[in-house]
């Protein structure tokens, strides 16, 4: 399991007007991304992937000669790893689709460049990337232990680390909603594994950064989280550690992406 680190990504942006590809590097680089790459053309593209692999790259729909549609399908079939993001002027939702359809991990609006969405779009696409799986890793993982009392023995011993951890026995009223959305996490990852939980976890990564919650309120939580899933005789198909590793994971980059807008807002 890879911790979704977008500093260590490597963006290729595809963008023909100077200006724009300018802003959106620069937009890159503020939230921490040091390997961005630009290039013209989509043929230019081409070439420079052939020597060059990328983890991400970022394509205007409206590029000379050969459109980004076009760009996204010979990309998708040469470099079946790559993952692609199509940037437009506007939205359109038969553009959203074509694209989807040919290959894109994301559609987002050339506004949403200068956001914090195009961080959340980034994270999708790397997120796709590092959990698809494999045979083998599937094998190995599945391979351990699943049992939840194994899972909340390993929770104890853990909470356990932290010198003024405050493991709320009763799962008191404020923390309701967390364990629910949680569960609803662990669960979602027990019917799809080996992908992830999608929109159960990220709900419940935006409830935590709301909340501020410490490393030592996360594992409470997980833990409060396995006493209920225990209650309902609930097994899952994998340890919930696994889990709880890829929200940690999840938090941290978001925390991330905050911390680096107050500095690009700072800066201006």
């Amino acid at each position: 399991m890879q911790a979704l680190n977008l500093k260590n990504a490597s963006v290729l942006i595809v963008e023909d007007n100077p200006d724009d590809s300018l802003v959106v590097a620069r937009t890159l680089e503020a939230f921490g991304i040091k390997r961005v790459y630009a290039v013209d053309t989509a043929e230019e593209a081409i070439a420079f992937l052939q020597t060059q692999p990328c983890d991400v790259a970022l394509i205007d729909y409206n590029l000379p000669r050969m459109n980004g549609l076009t760009l996204l399908q010979r990309l998708a079939e040469a470099h079946p790893d790559l993952r692609t993001i199509v940037v437009t002027g506007e939205r359109d939702d038969r553009i959203a689709a074509s694209v989807l359809k040919g290959g894109a991990v994301d559609y987002v609006s050339k506004d949403e460049m200068l956001t914090s969405g195009i961080m959340r779009s980034l994270q999708r696409a790397l997120r796709e990337e590092f959990t698809e799986s494999d045979e083998r890793r599937q094998a190995l993982i599945e391979a351990g232990n699943g049992s939840l009392t194994v899972a909340r023995e390993e929770a104890g011993w853990l909470l356990g680390s932290f010198d003024d951890h405050d493991e709320k026995s009763n799962a008191p009223a404020e923390w309701l909603e967390l364990v629910r959305a949680f569960s609803r996490v662990i669960a979602e990852s027990m019917r799809n594994f080996p992908e992830p939980a999608g929109r159960a976890e990220d709900a419940l990564v935006r409830m935590l950064v709301f909340r501020g919650a410490s490393p030592a309120e996360i594992l409470g939580i997980y833990a409060a989280t396995l006493r209920a899933l225990s209650a309902d005789e609930q097994s899952p198909r994998i340890n919930p550690l696994l889990t709880l590793v890829r929200v940690y994971a999840q938090v941290l980059a978001q925390y991330q992406i905050d911390r680096s807008m107050e500095a690009a807002r700072q800066a201006a």
